[in-house]
C-alpha cells in the first residue's frame, strides 16, 4: 500500500529469476516487482513464506503443554477422515496437552515433524502412546516424508501396536 515502507533488494535486474539472501526461516515475506520497459512499467506484489530452519539443536523435545490451540510452528498435520483428525487432546501424560491422531478405517491422519539436520537413521524417536481401549486396533504407523504436504512421500518406519489400555513408552 501507499504507507508501505520499501527495502530495495536489487536494481537493474536482467534475469527472470533473483534469490533473495539473509532472509529469516518461517517468515512471511511481501515481494515487490517493478518492470521498466522502455517507458512503460508494470509492478506486481507477491506474498510469499520462507521455508522452517532445520532443526539443529539436540537432544529435541516436545510435549505439547506449550501449545492451547493449534500445533507448534513447522509442524504439518493433515487427515483423510470425517471425524477425527489431529489435534490437541487434555488426555495426556504430562498436562495439559498432547497430540491426538484419529482415523477411520479408510482413512488417515499423520502429523509431520520439522526436518531434523541429522540423517534420520541416526535419531532416535522416544513418545508415549496411549490406547484408550481394546475394541479397535489403535496402530500407529511412524516413517519419514520427504515432502509433508505430500502423502504419498510417506516412507514406513515402524508399526506400533499397543498391547495394553493406556499408556506405553515406544522408542523407534
Amino acid at each position: 500500500d501507499g504507507d508501505s515502507v520499501w527495502t530495495v533488494a536489487a536494481t537493474n535486474v536482467t534475469n527472470t529469476a533473483y534469490s533473495f539472501t539473509n532472509l529469516m526461516p518461517n517468515t512471511a515475506y511481501e515481494f515487490r516487482v517493478v518492470s521498466l520497459c522502455g517507458t512503460e512499467t508494470a509492478e506486481a506484489i507477491v506474498s510469499a513464506t520462507t521455508v522452517c530452519a532445520e532443526i539443529s539443536d539436540y537432544p529435541f523435545a516436545e510435549n505439547f503443554d506449550t501449545w492451547t490451540t493449534y500445533l507448534p510452528e513447522c509442524w504439518t498435520a493433515a487427515t483423510t477422515v470425517y471425524y477425527g483428525g489431529v489435534s490437541l487432546s487434555s488426555t495426556c501424560l504430562s498436562s495439559p496437552n498432547s497430540v491426538e491422531l484419529t482415523s477411520g478405517y479408510s482413512g488417515y491422519s499423520y502429523l509431520a515433524m520439522p526436518k531434523f539436520s541429522l540423517p534420520v537413521d541416526t535419531l532416535i524417536l522416544e513418545m508415549a502412546v496411549y490406547k484408550p481401549d481394546n475394541y479397535y486396533a489403535h496402530q500407529l504407523v511412524v516413517g519419514v516424508m520427504p515432502n509433508p504436504a505430500d502423502y504419498s512421500s510417506f516412507v514406513q518406519v515402524a508399526q506400533i501396536n499397543p498391547a495394553n489400555v493406556g499408556w506405553s513408552n515406544v522408542e523407534i
